[in-house]
């Protein structure tokens, strides 16, 4: 039989070649009844085609699709005939008879939907579905240790795999699908032929990542996981399926999915420990189980956990091990001690280590020699502690070392160095001219890949003092925009950069590390760092959720010891450093890469939904025709109106009114998609209306307002950094539109106007209410704020939750500060549901401005702002976070002059 080439392929593809009748009828009759949805003949040709061993790769792809038509039709009879078929036809072919493998070619060349793949991992995992079962349904393990499935009844990782299955394919009952469930030669020698490995790429390629979703792929390699498992016993080398978890927890790591990681190696441990299998290899495989595992913990910042997983899998479990999974076992070994800060038990740890695998392979290779070497040198440096003696035999070990380093390890070594230099002279000792001279050369050499050296650095504990000398040989903008990956997973220490610096008066210091800690988009979760502690100048740990909370205490630093004009000189850092997302606000500054818990989400609103609340929904009605749906509607009513919301709008209307109940008015409207996933922020301008009545009396009642437009963004004496930056960067665009800038205490003169933007901090309670705002010189309660802005017309405030709002207790009314100005009689508040990053305030002014200017209505203005915010953040969380609250068919009066 012809071989495949990839040209080969696409020639099939483009122009099939010419071949006997009975050949080419039967795929040409197939591909007809797919057309006509006759599943069951366009599979009868198929099957001709396979029967006949034709060389169609478009055929194979047809059969898919025909029996995944054929089983979600209850047609299973056929569909498991089909899927039998097909799966002897993979076989059949012998090792060495194509370049590759059918599976990859059909992967490669994007023939098969993403729901195909999951299919024939169905049929991988119904042929060993008895074995699938065994390993999930045996007992736990016994005494001794267990990974962290919980003793309180918790479900465990190892779940019910056909149920999943089940699920995944709809209508398809999996075990009907294949009349033998023995695991066959044939499926053996497919799988020891690496087809299991090509599915594996397939699910981990770009192609699968553009066309499937996170938990199909997700899906799928869990499937696989249970497959290797299973079959790597019939590998010649036992450890050849655990290369397929190690790719699998790179995969997922490098997309910051860390659960998945180790819910991956933790299912690999809890199955392999089950295994009905008492050979040789077990304890093989169950040491690189470890191994994957402590490798996960690792790749996850947990370095506690991968330090116990590396003790199972080195002392407890001693066993032979190839030599590429032993280099790798070190290689993790030395990271996960340094990520430890290199206690005693490192150096017993690693002695240990070494001698196993001297005595197994003899010499270790240099680069991994050379790299034990700096480790233990770390080790050491950290058990010295104030021992003169002791820190001078570590710089002495040093300086050799940096002799015959790499690139790779210099930056570990100069900064080991140069904090011995500085123990040595801060306790008396002199430290010879000549070893300095060598490491100022050393650190004018250091390597162009700043990530790379300065990754190595800070894994190897650095502190303070070794970081302020190894970033006074980087440029600032280099180090800004190269190294920010590397110090994402230590900004404890980035941190403790910045407070020496500003304890110090350092200001270039100060600089480079600020830059790090406000870089945009970079969302940190849920980490333990530094937090302020109020009553003292030190600082505490403590859980927060965002990088403000660690930008408030560089800020608190920053004002404390530096307090003269020219420390707001930061201010004036160019675009690249984009340090101005530092707000200071008490949550989210960061645009997150999804919506989180306290901004909105489907979860979220699948759970309102079960409640029962839209039978609270009021109605949407077009904002041209005010008086047209009933204040109270009926329950068909409302159901109409959600269908509304949820499908695609009428292109005839335009703007939208949103009319909620008051348990739903701060509900983020803008987040709602339609069927096809766009939100409904992006499809066209709409509002969020308190009820029809009101609409009705406002349109009824002339616009409040003056005529003028003023901005108050804090107090000019306010030292908060995010406000006196909103201040500069959008001076110009307020003296363009005719904004006066007012810098009094409180915003008492802007009462009156008929355009208001307000920037300050707002704060909410332990209960999610909106009770206060603060430019951090002053505070003032929501309603007093909303007091003193009496007789405004447009409010645009750029308060972080100030459309935040929940209904009263025991009241029908809302509770928030875009409430309270809707009350007071502002006609049209633009407001943010959730923390509001700095950048996205900054963006979206000008474009505000232009849009009124140009005498469109608020809603209008609002869309076409965050239009420009969506092509620089294509996130709901960025373009949807400002909408409008009130009367979104408001226009401006003409400029009245200041």
């Amino acid at each position: 039989m012809p071989s495949l080439s990839r040209s080969n392929v696409m020639a099939v593809m483009v122009n099939p070649p010419k071949q006997p009748d009975e050949d080419i009828n039967p795929y040409v009759a197939a591909q007809a009844a797919w057309e006509q949805g006759d599943d069951v003949q366009c599979w009868r040709r198929i099957a001709a085609i396979i029967d006949k061993d034709l060389d169609r790769v478009e055929a194979f792809e047809l059969g898919v699709r025909a029996c995944l038509r054929l089983a979600r039709s209850n047609r299973r009879p056929e569909a498991a005939e089909g899927f039998s078929k097909m799966m002897a036809f993979v076989a059949r072919y012998e090792e060495g008879a194509r370049p590759r493998s059918l599976m990859e070619y059909v992967f490669r060349y994007e023939m098969i939907e993403p729901d195909a793949i999951l299919v024939l991992l169905a049929i991988i995992s119904v042929l060993l579905q008895p074995h699938i079962r065994s390993i999930e349904h045996q007992a736990k393990p016994g005494a001794g240790f267990r990974p962290s499935a919980a003793d309180d009844g918790a479900p465990e990782n190892g779940v019910d795999l056909i149920e999943i299955l089940e699920k995944t394919m709809g209508s398809i009952t999996l075990p009907t699908l294949i009349g033998s469930t023995e695991l066959t030669p044939e499926v053996r020698a497919v799988a020891q032929r690496g087809h299991i490995h090509e599915v594996l790429r397939a699910l981990m390629s770009s192609e699968m990542r553009d066309r499937g979703s996170s938990d199909e792929i997700y899906f799928g390699q869990r499937v696989l996981l249970h497959v290797l498992i299973r079959l790597g016993i019939q590998f010649h080398d036992p450890s050849a399926d655990f290369l397929g978890l190690h790719y699998m927890i790179e995969y997922w790591a490098g997309r910051g999915e860390h659960q998945r990681c180790r819910d991956l190696a933790e299912t690999a441990w809890m199955n392999l420990s089950r295994l009905d299998d008492h050979g040789a290899d077990r304890g093989y495989r169950l040491t690189l189980a470890w191994l994957c595992w402590a490798e996960a913990s690792h790749r996850v910042h947990q370095p506690i956990n991968a330090a116990q997983m590396l003790c199972y899998a080195l002392v407890l479990r001693p066993q032979p091990m190839a030599r590429d999974w032993a280099l790798r076992l070190l290689s993790l070994c030395s990271r996960v001690m340094r990520d430890l800060g290199a206690p005693p038990l490192a150096k017993e740890l690693l002695m240990i280590r070494r001698r196993v695998l001297e005595a197994k392979f003899g010499r270790l290779p240099k680069a991994v020699e050379l790299e034990w070497e700096v480790t233990m040198l770390g080790v050491e440096a950290k058990m010295t502690g104030g021992d003169l003696a002791g820190t001078e035999r570590v710089l002495s070990k040093a300086m050799k070392l940096l002799a015959r380093s790499n690139e790779k390890e210099r930056a570990s070594i100069v900064s080991v160095a140069v904090g011995a230099c500085d123990r040595i002279e801060t306790a008396g000792g002199t430290v010879d001219p000549a070893v300095k001279q060598q490491l100022e050369s050393a650190l004018s050499s250091l390597p162009e890949s700043l990530e790379t050296s300065f990754r190595t650095l800070l894994r190897g504990g650095a502190n303070s003092g070794e970081l302020r000398t190894i970033l006074r040989a980087l440029p600032p903008a280099k180090y800004a925009m190269d190294v920010v990956a590397a110090l994402f997973p230590h900004l404890p220490l980035a941190f403790a950069t910045l407070r020496q610096a500003v304890r110090n008066g350092d200001r270039e210091q100060f600089l480079l590390a600020a830059n790090v800690l406000g870089q945009p988009g970079l969302s940190m979760g849920k980490s333990s760092v530094p937090r302020a502690n109020a009553s003292n100048d030190g600082i505490e740990s403590g859980e927060v959720h965002s990088l403000s909370a660690i930008a408030d205490v560089a800020l608190e630093y920053l004002h404390k010891s530096l307090r003269s004009e020219e420390s707001f000189g930061i201010l004036a850092l160019d675009e690249e450093h984009r340090l101005y997302v530092m707000t200071g606000s008490d949550r989210a500054t960061a645009l997150p890469d999804k919506p989180v818990a306290s901004v909105w989400s489907e979860k979220e609103y699948d759970r309102w939904k079960d409640d029962g609340y839209p039978g609270r929904y009021g109605a949407w009605i077009p904002i041209e025709d005010p008086f047209g749906p009933p204040e109270s509607p009926s329950p068909e009513e409302v159901d109409r109106s959600l269908r509304g919301l949820r499908s695609p709008l009428n292109p005839g209307y335009q703007p939208v009114a949103v009319i909620p109940t008051s348990q739903l008015f701060g509900f983020p409207f803008a987040l709602l998609s339609d069927v096809d996933g766009i939100p409904l922020g992006r499809q066209r301008p709409f509002s969020v209306v308190p009820s029809v009545s009101w609409l009705i009396d406002r349109r009824r009642t002339p616009a409040a307002g003056d005529g003028r437009r003023c901005a108050w963004l804090g107090s000019g004496q306010s030292t908060d950094l995010a406000l006196a930056m909103l201040r500069a960067k959008l001076e110009s665009n307020f003296r363009t539109h005719g904004v006066e800038l007012v810098t009094d205490e409180s915003p008492a003169r802007v009462a009156g106007s008929s355009l208001a933007i307000l920037a300050s901090h707002g704060g909410m309670d332990e209960t999610g209410y909106f009770t206060t705002v603060s430019d951090r010189e002053s505070e003032a309660s929501a309603e007093g704020f909303a007091q003193g802005l009496n007789g405004c017309a447009c409010v645009l405030l750029l308060v972080c939750s100030a459309g935040n709002m929940k209904p009263r207790r025991s009241s029908y009314e809302s509770h928030g500060l875009a409430a309270a100005l809707l009350t007071k009689g502002v006609g049209a508040v633009i407001a943010c549901s959730w923390p509001l990053a700095t950048d996205v305030a900054l963006q979206f002014t000008g474009p505000f401005l232009e849009a009124l200017a140009n005498g469109h209505t608020v809603d209008t203005a609002v869309w076409s702002a965050n239009r420009v915010i969506h092509d620089r953040y294509p996130n709901p969380c960025a373009y949807a976070a400002l909408q409008v609250y009130g009367d979104g068919a408001h226009r401006l009066p003409p400029l009245k002059a200041v």
